[in-house]
């Protein structure tokens, strides 16, 4: 299966199963936040969610870029840089939240 295939693969079954969700929502309390409740699989710390929650972003496209398509010098050198810039705004939105977010509900 090429790239642009698997592409259409994944919308296909993101567009299907999205009404899906919709659906069940209405009727399930989602365990997050004030609705966590027991007996729906082992907790995490916030900040270990987080960085679950958002680590495949960069590892999808780091996987992709690497081993599925064929690159030439301009394009790694793009993906370096646009991995740099994403890395770095990344870590200053981590730190902003882990940070400077509870000094700041700390001064109210």
């Amino acid at each position: 299966m090429n790239l642009p295939d698997l592409y259409d693969v994944l919308v296909l079954a993101m567009l299907v199963l999205a009404p899906v969700v919709f659906v069940v929502l209405f009727y399930i309390s989602a365990p997050y936040g004030r609705f966590t409740r027991a007996g729906w699989g082992p907790t995490l710390n916030n900040r270990v969610g987080w960085f679950v929650m958002e680590a495949p972003v960069s590892l999808v496209v780091a996987f992709i870029m690497l081993f599925l398509v064929e690159l030439n010098t301009v394009t790694w050198i793009f993906f370096h840089v646009a991995t740099a810039l994403f890395s770095s705004r990344l870590h200053i939105s981590f730190f902003r939240c882990e940070q400077v977010d509870p000094c700041l509900l700390s001064l109210r």
